[in-house]
């Protein structure tokens, strides 16, 4: 598992510089709360490229495309992992901690660990689709999907509990 982990770090820092991103020398990140470095608030002919600090990333189950979600960007990331190209980024809730596909890799689950949510995200071929949000108390971290994809399991870091969200 380990192995995988390190394989797909390597995997998104090669995407990431295939495209030509490069962290900054001294990164600068808005404060909490400001509205601003999110996908939601990017407008046209602003080109800066938010500092987006990947926390979480799962492979499609065909093995094609790479999910991330980015923790100070506030959004999350479809990349084509043949092309490295970016396909589709989209703003997730606030603070994205966690990621887990449906066992179909039709959905993506995002935890956002400030926004108190479990946001679901529809996947197609090159684009992400924001399919609802479930509001969860005590800070969502870590989510896990049963084999059937019918039931997510959250962890509830501020209360100590798991939570299960029928899906």
């Amino acid at each position: 598992m380990r192995q995988r982990f390190v394989l797909a770090a390597l995997l998104v820092a090669l995407v990431w510089v295939a495209q030509g991103w490069q962290p900054s020398p001294t990164p600068s990140v808005a404060a909490e709360g400001s509205g601003q470095n999110n996908a939601a608030n990017r407008t046209e002919g602003n080109t800066a490229e938010p500092h987006r600090s990947p926390i979480e990333l799962a492979i499609t189950p065909d093995g094609g495309r790479l999910v991330t979600v980015n923790s100070t960007a506030n959004s999350i990331s479809l990349i084509d992992i043949a092309s490295g190209r970016v396909l589709s980024e989209t703003a997730c809730g606030k603070r994205p901690t966690a990621l887990c596909l449906t066992p179909d890799g039709k959905r993506a689950l995002v935890t956002c660990s400030f926004g108190d949510a479990l946001q679901i995200f529809e996947l197609g071929d090159a684009s992400l689709r924001s399919a609802g949000s479930v509001t969860l108390r005590g800070e969502p971290r870590g989510v896990a999907i049963s084999p059937d994809g019918k039931e997510a399991y959250v962890a509830l870091a501020a209360i100590a509990e798991v939570a299960v969200v029928q899906l």
